[in-house]
């Protein structure tokens, strides 16, 4: 399955979100290696962009490392494009179009994984597959285990 994953992910990973969620982040991390699941990412995201600020960041380069964006066995690397991806009817902050992008431009089996609500709900409306991390989690991690 190909997850495709907004920022939240670095707020858990950085602790920010309390150890809880950073403990649940770093068994997704362990779980998408064994399962062998990749991460889809574009160039020119938010999601880049935060990973790139926090590997610089002395504290969080042990943490970063488990991340490998160049790492095409577990991470989808895709191009940036030009200009968005047009969303007739579809209400949604820019910040986030970049995930509706990722999502159009990969094939097969994949999955959005975010903690924005409204989100969650206009995705679900136009028929894409959408979940909330916390939902998202207990369901990965709990296959993971078995």
């Amino acid at each position: 399955m190909i997850l495709i994953i907004d920022e939240w992910l670095w707020h858990d990973l950085s602790g920010e979100n309390g150890s809880q969620k950073q403990k649940e982040t770093f068994e997704f991390f362990e779980c998408i290696y064994k399962i062998c699941d990749k991460i889809a990412v574009m160039r020119d995201t938010p999601f880049l962009t935060k990973f790139f600020k926090l590997a610089k960041s002395s504290k969080m380069r042990g943490i970063i490392k488990i991340f490998d964006v160049y790492n095409s066995q577990k991470v989808l690397f895709l191009e940036s494009q030009e200009d968005d991806v047009d969303l007739p009817g579809v209400k949604i902050k820019p910040d986030d179009i970049y995930l509706y992008n990722i999502y159009n431009c990969v094939e097969g089996q994949k999955c959005i994984i975010t903690t924005d609500k409204p989100l969650i709900e206009e995705m679900k409306s136009k028929g894409i597959e959408i979940y909330h991390r916390d939902e998202f989690l207990y369901k990965y991690l709990s296959q993971c285990k078995k």
